[in-house]
């Protein structure tokens, strides 16, 4: 696959608000060109980054997030559980007083970016990354994470949510659920075999050009 666009299989997962006045709440977009698509790169390099609440924001920057990730090579990444502004600030300023303290006045830089990644409304979605596009193989996976949430979890809330497409395999949105009763079903020379890492905090794929 050389493109990925999950706009539309992201958009029911999202829970838009009417007006981003007064809101605490937003969720989080990064473009990223990464050194696998640009050798050049000594890392990857962030280009721009979105917040937004409402619908009516996530359908205008759509078509501006696209045209940077083709024009670019890039990837467009979103957090799917909010992030709180209140909470955000309150960590910039922990990482402030840290950085001061230990001179490493260039890391101010990436204060926002990492207050963002780090801090966020417990919206209790988790990303299963399986690097194949196997059907059979993600609906094992599925079969056991469903097994683990209905037998220790006890509550209709632990769900999985969907699953969406990246460049070389797919995402499982879940809801969380017991990683230590999903190793002993899933042997780690599976895990190994299929490149399978469980994110408890972490991006999925919003858009990506793998031209």
């Amino acid at each position: 696959m050389s493109f990925v666009d999950n706009f539309e299989r992201i958009r029911p997962l999202l829970k838009f608000e009417d007006t981003e006045d007064g809101s605490d709440n937003f969720y989080y977009v990064e473009i990223l060109m990464r050194k696998k698509e640009h050798e050049n790169l000594k890392h990857s390099t962030k280009i721009k980054t979105f917040q937004f609440i409402t619908e009516d924001k996530y359908d205008e920057y759509r078509s501006i997030i696209i045209n940077l990730c083709n024009r670019l090579q890039a990837r467009a990444y979103i957090r799917l559980n909010r992030r709180s502004h209140f909470s955000t600030a309150m960590y910039m300023y922990e990482l402030l007083g840290k950085y001061s303290q230990n001179k490493q006045f260039d890391a101010f830089r990436s204060v926002y970016s990492k207050a963002c990644g780090k801090k966020y409304i417990n919206d209790k979605m988790w990303i299963v990354d399986v690097d194949v596009k196997d059907e059979m193989v993600v609906n094992y996976i599925i079969n056991k994470i469903e097994y683990v949430q209905k037998t220790f979890e006890h509550s209709e809330d632990y769900n999985i949510i969907t699953t969406l497409p990246t460049l070389n395999g797919n995402h499982i949105i879940t809801n969380p659920f017991r990683i230590d009763k999903f190793n002993s079903r899933v042997t780690k020379e599976t895990q190994e075999k299929i490149g399978l890492d469980i994110h408890t905090n972490n991006p999925t794929i919003l858009y990506a050009n793998g031209n």
